[in-house]
């Protein structure tokens, strides 16, 4: 290859500068609207003082806002530059020396004429280099950076600075979208793009691409015409392979430079060859073929050049040789570099050995180095130079111009003195061989000292990089291809635990801290090798040297040799053992306050201290300022509150004139118009390397109030009129109001420091105060009537209201007691109330006491489940009384009747007059209701004797009424009207009688009394037997137990179930030794089984309240099994929650007993009852049995499911076995077997049997 282009020739001589100072969007803009890849700075003078880049202005946007950048900040300075004449293959080589995209051209006097690029190579490429390299493979670089369509302008700038890469395609390693390049981002910094916007709106589709195999001199066709900078290299399926950049195109061109030379020394031998057939005079040809043998066996180039210079002279017998390098390219001075002397003239390198040229002698140089031939001038005293050839004796001078390898040109001169000397044209051929040679050793000489330069750069650049990476806190290892360690540096050593130098010749694999580990390394090497996959961080677990684990991040590169073929790997390696700890520390603290801020009771704003607008902000500010929590965000701070607010806006201003920390109270009024009292505090921080100022608000309303509610207490307090006393801790009186003293007659002077003690009436006992006291301590609150002493001796009632005050931590610190003196007002009480409540004439209570004592029986009849009879009676014609013996006679008689009732009436029982002759018996806490029908004929029998009234013997009866509740009405009037009826239905009846409401009732009665004498017959006549039904585990179907089930054969009214005759029989006491007959046949029945060879856990019975209740139902139970032989422990006994209610302490020793004895324990109909289920830790309880009604319905409804679920959750939280009862469908079966409930009985499993058929089975 051979050409003539210099940098002057080629460069872009439209070159646009700026000066110092420009800002560097207007630079930006200047190069996006001329298309420019870089911009000369230049100085007041025009002489060029840096460069910015695209790459400049990226790297800049990608770590801070460039509006107030100026150029000078990011230039790159000192440039470096190349004069107009340096040929091309140099400048080349200066790109690549200082690894510069952009080289800069300037003349003679120092201005910048130009700019070579890339583009400028490539343009002037000849095609002989194209047919070199021939295709795009030869050239294109494999590696790529992929970011998704999807990411953001600011994580595309962050992935083009830490990956240090030029271009970013976008899609991924099969597909790509389109491409993202450094003019890409200057076109959205000029056009303001924020950089939120995804990448997919501003990269450049489709990309430009070629086919792997296609000529190079299409692509650089391809670049020129689209003016682009890239074409990506696709294989047959359309995925990358690579990129090839302009850069590339030229990358060859080192190769040809040296390719230039070694041409340039076989041109010369090739001249010097045509010279020896041309020059016939023996002494050229020896000279040259003695310069042209010191040459080719040269090892020192400044003896090849002395001894070359002696023989040159020698050969032209001249007077004196120099060879001499010029300086500058102004030519101002040259350099003496060799001479040769006669010894008859002097020379100049010992004395001059740089000389100054004069302006003619400037112009002369200049002019020969331009004709780039030999020039010959003799002395003449026209001569410009006549005076220089003076001094130096010179007579005729030979100039033969050098190339040296260098910016600047050579010189070799042959001075003849003694006389003028004609040159033949065999002497200037001579002499251009002679300069030929010399050119070729400068340009030698050049070549080897640049390269002792560069090798001894390369050296130094080694060790100082080697200085470097193991001054490293991070561990750098480079290993080949095979895994082998082939470098390593202190800190890698030290982060293992190794001595320096023991990790290389090791396998990577061989420092993983187990076996799984160094397959999964062996097999992640080979797939990297396979696929070329991009670099990524991976985290891995090291072992030390010493057994330690620690994890370790690896940040890893693909080496390449010279040739581009993949050597090895390189790996950065961090210790992040304690980071990562450190990480989850982290997360958990930034989780913790985070919780804190999001539950915050004041309101927390954390502003942007730029704008003035909410970054974040907490709940409790969007509940405060009555503002959504979205429309708080991004809302500038004073905007919050109502304009009439100036709370925020002070705050503004203060921290915007500098202030740190501000702190004030004041009101602030939100947009909907509240006022409230706050206390402001904020102050500046540092949040995430952000400037951040934090403002909380604390709501100061309850504290105003309080402060208020405090001030009207003390008024209160002081003018109540109602005694107050506040003691401390100990009872010790610290504080008395005036009502106090008013009341009691004790100054506030006499009992301070003494205790509410002195007060005692001693009319309590111990035990009231012991009671209060108990649960001031539980409750801290207690209030009653209380009898105390006043000062002078005398007692009164007090209403007292005690309240036990404490800090916040629970304990107590004083006690306030309120009081009012109720002696006038229990006296007036007790009056009015007697004249309210009770009769005047017979003292009974009258109807309005009556119906008060009704309806509060009426309103706890749900929960005590027993009757109430409303008696009506009647006097018999007491009318006949009153008219025959006068109204006082009649008086008489009723209050004599008063008095006879009373006897018959017991103490739970209330006996009221209505008015006239009616009078009202309510019975409460009804057991049975033929108990009414007793009292009735009671009654009825107190008429039997005469009255004597007035010396008259006087004979009345009495007609009696009676309705029941709940079934003749749930009211007061209902009961009153429907025994009225019933009454008058007596005196129907021929009077001296009682009726119920209804016929049904009346007959009921009857029949319950006959009821009863049946039962008994069948008790004694085994009218009553048991069946058994099984139980069974719902997880394996196992049979576990039976229940035993009484049932009644009647001789005429066939079967009867228990729901029909239990009732009677508890009401009636029949129960206790049924109940006993059941405990003995289900015992006996067990023991049968057990023999039979039948295997159950539990033999299930049922035992009704009464029977836990009266008599001793343990020693019963014992007897029992003892007769039967039937071990307690598979002996169940079920009760209902009815025995536990306010019974836990009875219930507990019957439990408590029955348990020691073996016996299980379960709870029957569970759910239905409403006692307290405290009972359950509390009493020895071993199962639940969930009742029939909760399982009917189930899957049912939601409410249905959650009782079930409710109690099967409560069984397995206490530990307890949960059994259903009623079970009669697979729905309910799977429901209550999907809940984990553990037992089931039921149809769906089996139906009662009798004991005979169970032994037979």
């Amino acid at each position: 290859m051979k050409t003539t282009h210099t940098l002057g020739a080629i460069c872009t001589t439209s070159l646009i500068s700026v000066p110092l100072g420009t800002s560097l969007t207007d630079a930006l803009h200047l190069m996006r609207q001329e298309l420019l890849s870089c911009i000369i700075i230049t100085n007041t003078q025009g002489e060029p003082e840096g460069l910015i880049s695209e790459w400049d202005i990226l790297s800049r946007a990608g770590e801070a806002p460039i509006n107030d950048t100026i150029v000078d900040s990011i230039m790159s300075s000192p440039l470096i530059t190349a004069h107009a004449d340096l040929a091309y293959h140099e400048g080349y080589h200066l790109l690549l020396k200082h690894n510069i995209r952009h080289l800069p051209i300037i003349n003679n006097h120092g201005k910048a004429v130009g700019l070579v690029t890339a583009t400028d190579f490539i343009t002037h490429l000849g095609p002989e280099y194209l047919l070199d390299v021939k295709y795009v493979d030869s050239v294109l670089d494999p590696r790529m950076s992929f970011i998704d369509e999807s990411t953001s302008l600011s994580e595309a700038l962050a992935t083009f600075t830490s990956r240090k890469s030029h271009c970013l395609l976008v899609g991924n390693q099969d597909s790509v979208k389109g491409i993202i390049t450094e003019r890409d981002i200057i076109r959205v910094l000029d056009d303001k793009i924020p950089l939120t916007t995804q990448v997919r709106s501003v990269m450049s589709s489709p990309i430009h691409s070629l086919p792997s195999g296609a000529p190079l001199e299409v692509a650089r066709n391809q670049m020129m015409e689209a003016n682009i900078r890239r074409i990506l290299i696709i294989d047959e399926n359309k995925a990358p392979l690579g990129l090839i950049t302009r850069n590339d195109l030229i990358s060859g061109l080192e190769t040809r430079y040296i390719t230039l030379l070694q041409a340039s020394v076989e041109e010369l031998n090739s001249r010097l060859a045509q010279a020896k057939s041309e020059v016939q005079s023996a002494r050229f040809a020896q000279a040259l073929e003695r310069v042209a043998a010191r040459m080719l066996n040269a090892i020192n180039t400044s003896t090849l050049l002395t001894e070359s210079i002696n023989e040159l002279r020698k050969v032209f017998d001249a007077d004196r040789v120099s060879l001499l390098s010029i300086n500058d390219p102004s030519f101002t001075s040259a350099t003496i570099l060799y001479e040769s002397c006669s010894d008859e003239f002097r020379g100049a390198l010992e004395t001059f050995p740089v000389l100054n040229f004069t302006p003619e002698m400037t112009l002369q140089i200049k002019k020969i180095i331009d004709s780039a031939s030999i020039d010959v001038d003799h002395d003449s005293p026209e001569n410009q130079l006549h005076s220089v050839y003076q001094y130096w004796q010179i007579q005729t001078i030979f100039f033969a111009p050098m190339h040296t390898g260098t910016e600047l040109p050579a010189l070799l001169s042959v001075h003849f003195c003694k006389e003028r000397h004609p040159a033949e044209n065999s002497e200037t051929r001579l002499l251009q061989e002679f300069a030929a040679y010399f050119s070729s050793a400068l340009v030698s000489q050049h070549l080897k000292e640049q390269l002792n330069q560069d090798i001894l750069k390369r050296e130094q650049t080694e060790q100082y990089l080697k200085n470097i990476l193991n001054t490293l806190p991070h561990g750098i290892q480079e290993h080949n291809l095979d895994g082998k360690i082939t470098f390593s540096n202190a800190a890698h050593h030290k982060m293992l635990g190794y001595e320096e130098g023991e990790l290389v010749g090791k396998y990577i694999w061989d420092l993983d801290s187990s076996p799984s580990l160094r397959e999964k390394t062996k097999t992640r090497l080979a797939f990297y090798l396979e696929n070329r996959t991009p670099p990524e961080t991976i985290e891995v677990r090291k072992i030390t040297k010493q057994g330690q684990e620690i994890d370790i991040s690896i940040n890893w590169c693909y080496q390449y040799d010279q040739q581009g073929e993949l050597a090895g790997m390189l790996s950065v390696m961090t210790d992040i053992t304690s980071s990562k700890a450190s990480h989850k520390a982290l997360k958990a603290s930034e989780k913790k306050y985070q919780s804190l801020f999001q539950s915050a009771s004041d309101a927390i704003l954390v502003i942007d201290p730029q704008s003035w607008k909410v970054c974040e902000a907490n709940p409790k500010a969007s509940k405060l300022l009555d503002v959504p929590l979205e429309e708080i965000l991004n809302t500038e701070v004073s905007q919050l509150c109502s304009q009439e607010c100036t709370s925020l806006k002070v705050l503004k201003a203060e921290l915007t004139d500098g202030k740190k920390l501000f702190q004030n109270q004041s009101y602030l009024v939100t947009k909907k118009g509240q006022h409230m009292p706050v206390e402001i505090f904020a102050q500046e921080l540092t949040l995430q390397d952000a400037q951040r100022i934090i403002i909380s608000i604390h709501d100061l309303s309850f504290q105003v109030d309080a402060e208020e509610r405090l001030r009207q207490s003390a008024v209160v307090f002081e003018n109540s009129l109602e005694g107050v006393i506040i003691t401390d801790a100990s009872t010790r009186i610290i504080s008395i109001n005036s009502a106090f003293t008013r009341i009691t007659g004790y100054t506030e002077a006499e009992v301070l420091g003494e205790k509410p003690a002195i007060l005692h009436s001693g009319r309590h006992s111990p035990s009231f105060y012991n009671a209060m006291w108990e649960e001031l301590r539980t409750r801290h609150h207690w209030k009653g009537e209380i009898w105390n002493r006043r000062k002078n001796g005398e007692t009164y009632p007090q209403l007292l209201t005690i309240t036990s005050i404490c800090d916040t931590h629970g304990k107590v610190v004083n006690y306030i007691a309120v009081f009012s003196d109720l002696s006038a007002l229990k006296a007036s009480q007790q009056a009015l109330e007697h004249q309210a409540h009770y009769d005047a004439l017979t003292g009974l209570p009258n109807k309005l006491l009556l119906e008060s004592r009704v309806l509060h029986r009426l309103e706890l009849f749900d929960a005590s489940h027993r009757h109430l009879a409303i008696l009506f009676l009647d006097l018999d014609h007491f009318k006949n009384v009153n008219d025959s013996l006068g109204h006082l006679a009649g008086d008489n008689l009723l209050v004599l009747a008063s008095e006879r009732m009373k006897r018959c009436i017991s103490k739970e029982g209330t006996l009221a007059r209505l008015g006239g002759d009616e009078f009202i018996i309510l019975m409460e806490n009804l057991q049975n209701i033929q108990d009414s029908a007793l009292m009735a004929e009671k009654l009825i029998q107190q008429f039997n004797a005469p009255f004597y009234i007035a010396d008259q013997e006087i004979y009345v009866s009495a007609s009696i009424g009676i309705s029941l509740s709940p079934q003749n009405g749930h009211t007061y009037d209902m009961l009153i009207r429907n025994a009225d009826a019933a009454m008058y239905r007596a005196k129907a009846q021929g009077r001296n009688t009682y009726q119920y409401y209804s016929k049904e009732m009346t007959s009921l009665a009857f029949e319950r009394l006959s009821f009863e004498s049946m039962m008994r017959q069948a008790l004694n006549s085994d009218g009553f037997f048991l069946t058994y039904q099984p139980q069974y585990c719902l997880q394996n179907k196992r049979l576990i137990g039976y229940e035993a089930l009484l049932r009644w054969q009647h001789p005429t009214q066939g079967m009867i179930m228990p729901d029909k005759f239990i009732p009677i029989a508890e009401e009636s006491g029949i129960i206790i030794p049924l109940g006993k007959w059941v405990i003995n046949a289900a015992c006996n029945a067990g023991s049968k089984l057990i023999k039979s060879g039948k295997s159950f856990e539990r033999m299930a019975v049922n035992v009704s309240v009464p029977q836990l209740t009266k008599g001793n139902f343990p020693n019963m139970v014992r007897r029992a099994l003892e007769t039967t032989k039937f071990p307690a422990h598979k002996l169940e006994i079920e009760i209902t929650e009815s025995f536990l209610m306010g019974n836990e302490f009875q219930a507990g020793k019957v439990l408590s007993e029955l348990r020691n004895m073996g016996i299980s324990i379960s709870i029957d109909d569970f759910g239905t009852g409403y006692s307290s289920l405290s009972y359950l830790k509390k009493l020895p309880i071993d199962k639940l049995k969930i009742d029939r009604s909760f399982i009917q319905h189930l899957p049912g409804t939601p409410e249905d499911r959650a009782i079930v679920q409710a109690v099967i959750a409560l069984g397995k939280a206490l530990n307890l076995e949960v059994i259903a009862e009623g079970v009669e469908t697979p729905s309910q079966r799977d429901f209550l077997a999907d809940e984990h409930c553990d037992a089931v009985q039921g149809y769906l499993f089996a139906r009662p049997v009798a004991l005979e058929k169970l032994l037979s089975q």
